[in-house]
C-alpha cells in the first residue's frame, strides 16, 4: 500500500507475553528498492510505560538497508532512535 491514510493494518502472527511485556512479530514484504509501503500497527491499551521497537530486514542486499517513518494517528511524524542501521537491517525504538 503506497498511501499513509490507507496503511494496511498488520495482525500480529505471533505474540509472545512475559510479565508486563508483549512483544508482537509481522512479517511483511517490499517488492523493490524504490516501493514505499506503508502499515499500520495498533499499541496495546493499559497503562505505564510503552517502548515500540520496530526492526525491518531485507534478505536481498540489493535492496538496500530499508527506511523506517512511524506516525502518530494523527501524521504527524514521531520521532525516534536508531538502534541498528546496517548490513540490510534497520532498528528504531520510539
Amino acid at each position: 500500500n503506497n498511501i499513509r491514510n490507507t496503511a494496511t493494518i498488520l495482525q500480529p502472527n505471533t505474540v509472545i507475553q512475559s510479565g508486563n511485556n508483549t512483544r508482537t512479530e509481522v512479517l511483511a514484504n517490499l517488492g523493490s528498492p524504490s516501493d514505499r509501503d506503508f502499515y499500520r500497527v495498533k499499541a496495546p491499551s493499559g497503562t505505564g510505560q510503552r517502548v515500540l521497537t520496530v526492526n525491518v530486514q531485507t534478505l536481498d542486499r540489493v535492496m538496500g538497508v530499508p527506511e523506517i517513518f512511524v506516525y502518530d494517528s494523527t501524521g504527524n511524524l514521531l520521532n525516534s532512535t536508531t538502534l541498528a542501521n546496517g548490513h540490510g537491517t534497520r532498528t528504531i525504538q520510539l
